[in-house]
């Protein structure tokens, strides 16, 4: 088991079939231009590999509001589909836990749609968060 700060285009690159499970539509070109943007705008992906292989991505930053102080936001965090239900995903989050202590978050914060109702048994019951809120999104 190894945890890897993802940062070249090589380790990037390894990570988009986990992500493309979550984001079917995104094509290699626009992850690899998401992610940069991300990237500059201080983001950080990490990854867990089991033998060699990715088989769990996140993304993350910290974040300052009035509501939550400084906090762990991740935006995303996908297990590859042919991985799920071995604890990878506990795993991951887990490592992010410790990262989030280590950058003296007080809160770990995440979003996860609506339709996800797999995705929210495991929030709840497995890792121990609560729903706080809804996110609106308008298209423009």
């Amino acid at each position: 088991m190894e945890f890897l700060e993802l940062r070249t285009k090589n380790e990037l690159l390894a990570s988009y079939p986990v992500m493309i499970d979550f984001c079917p539509d995104l094509s290699q070109n626009e992850y690899l231009d998401y992610i940069q943007e991300m990237i500059n705008e201080a983001h950080r992906l990490f990854s867990l590999k089991i033998n060699g292989k990715i088989v769990s991505v996140a993304t993350v930053s910290i974040r300052t509001d009035l509501s939550n102080g400084r906090h762990l936001w991740i935006s995303e965090l996908v297990t590859s589909s042919v991985e799920r239900s071995k604890g990878y995903g506990k795993v991951m989050m887990n490592y992010l836990k410790e990262f989030a202590v280590k950058q003296n978050c007080k809160k770990i914060i995440l979003f996860s749609g609506l339709a996800r109702h797999q995705a929210h048994h495991f929030w709840e019951n497995h890792m121990g968060f609560e729903k706080r809120g809804f996110v609106f999104k308008l298209d423009m």
